[in-house]
């Protein structure tokens, strides 16, 4: 369902990868107007979040680096 909420703002899930896009997120938010959309954005933004972290962690493996704890991640 939070697939279906990115794309009724004709965005797929994968087509930010990685980038932040506030006015993308104002609009998700505004067309959020009850109870079942909300939820929806709640999940894309945990889904898209996650894909954003295990992106930097495959280009941190690619690259040879040290993994960072889970602790030093979630301060951002």
């Amino acid at each position: 369902m939070s697939r279906d909420l990115g794309r009724e703002m004709g965005r797929d899930l994968g087509d930010e990868a990685g980038r932040s896009d506030h006015r993308r997120y104002r609009q998700l938010l505004a067309a959020a107007v009850d109870e079942e959309k909300r939820w929806a954005l709640i999940r894309l933004l945990i889904e898209e979040r996650a894909m954003e972290r295990l992106a930097a962690d495959r280009r941190a493996a690619a690259h040879g680096a040290e993994r960072r704890p889970r602790s030093d991640r979630l301060s951002k």
